[in-house]
């Protein structure tokens, strides 16, 4: 018990259902490791949605990714 939240099981399983059965629509894997980041991002996505609190270890690791990836320059705004 409290491992995830009080959810609709048929309502995760559809929303589950229709993520994965619209993928081969948009994604193209260039390479394995494209393929293998596809799976742990979306992976991620369903177990946050349903999990009762983030455990502090895919926080640490959501907040490494967030690190890695590149930032939009931020242009200066003059007044």
């Amino acid at each position: 018990s409290g491992e995830f939240r009080p959810v609709d099981a048929g309502t995760v399983m559809s929303s589950i259902v229709g993520i994965l059965g619209y993928v081969p629509v948009w994604f193209r894997a260039s390479t394995p490791k494209a393929h293998a980041a596809l799976v742990q991002e979306l992976t991620d996505f369903v177990m946050n949605g349903i999990a009762a609190a983030p455990p502090a270890a895919a926080v640490a690791a959501a907040r490494l990714r967030a690190d890695r990836k590149p930032r939009a320059a931020k242009s200066a705004v003059s007044a």
